[in-house]
């Protein structure tokens, strides 16, 4: 699937999945950034190594991914969980969250390239 078509399906979805990043150890900081800013709500695989974003585990945006339970493991049904899922509910909370406010910004971003690609 070409780019432009991924992101018109992203933003056509309300929910997608993070699967864990191609270097073994790291955290996919950069499929999270595109997920939220295009209104998407980002499921975590339990193995996606979300501990490697301590910006992210610190945040109020993963108290709300606690709160509704937003981790799924390998045996997990996709649909029966996205069923349950209240998406408007949820994105509403993300949106009020500091760490979204915090990764909008250009500055930050740099810094998250400084850091996870060019290290």
């Amino acid at each position: 699937i070409n780019q432009t078509e991924y992101y018109k399906l992203l933003k056509l979805a309300k929910f997608s999945l993070l699967a864990p990043a191609t270097k073994q150890g790291r955290f996919s900081w950069f499929r999270l950034l595109e997920a939220l800013t295009n209104r998407n709500i980002p499921l975590l695989l339990i193995d996606s190594n979300y501990e490697d974003a301590i910006d992210f585990v610190n945040s109020d945006l993963f108290e709300i991914y606690k709160r509704y339970n937003l981790f799924v493991d390998y045996d997990t049904n996709i649909n029966d969980k996205i069923a349950e899922l209240d998406y408007e509910k949820i994105w509403n909370e993300i949106e009020q969250t500091e760490f979204i406010n915090k990764i909008t910004t250009k500055a930050y971003n740099e810094q998250l390239f400084i850091e996870n690609c060019l290290s």
